[in-house]
């Protein structure tokens, strides 16, 4: 019941706040990909996946869910979460073209907040650090290799979606909330 009424609260508080499009810039699908590491009881990871068309636009998709298997290092846990949001890009950027008619050339953006991971998939780590990653998340290696997607380190402090993974303390949450959905809180 207390869970209730804090989100009764929320939402009573939040009601006038919505997501805004600025219209005047080029339309380019900016994605943001977090995880967080071992966070659950059962030693599973949390990830999220956020897209924007454009760095100063609200962000009009997000997903966020636990990571099915557990993975042996953080580095794992982003790898595992770049995979399966890459998914995510594919269909993202078909449908920004079936919508808009806008068919994106350039590589989609992805901010990724963890260094060695974007080394893993772009090929600058040694092998025998992520051999045990499984297979199926090696497709994005050949994305990033056909130029779909392109990784790009963001800093943590600037991460927006680690709203969607973890829970923060009050100032970055609205700080974070508010750059997803280009609204001042």
């Amino acid at each position: 019941m207390k869970r209730i009424k804090c989100i009764i609260r929320y939402i009573k508080h939040t009601k006038d706040i919505g997501i805004t499009f600025n219209c005047d810039n080029e339309m380019r699908l900016i994605i943001n990909i977090d995880a967080s590491h071992n966070c659950s009881e059962d030693g599973k990871g949390h990830m999220c996946i956020s897209a924007s068309i454009d760095e100063n636009n609200g962000y009009f998709f997000a997903q966020s869910c636990k990571i099915r298997h557990v993975t042996l290092s953080s580095s794992e846990t982003e790898y595992t979460a770049v995979s399966i949001g890459s998914t995510n890009i594919v269909y993202l950027r078909r449908l920004l073209g079936d919508i808009t008619g806008f068919l994106e050339v350039q590589p989609t953006m992805i901010y990724e907040d963890n260094s060695s991971c974007i080394k893993m998939l772009v090929g600058n780590l040694n092998h025998r650090t992520s051999k045990h990653i499984r297979i199926k998340y090696h497709h994005v290696k050949e994305l990033i290799k056909e130029g779909d997607i392109q990784l790009i380190y963001k800093p943590t402090k600037e991460m927006i979606t680690d709203v969607l993974t973890k829970p923060l303390p009050a100032t970055k949450h609205a700080y974070f909330a508010s750059n997803l959905l280009n609204y001042t809180i």
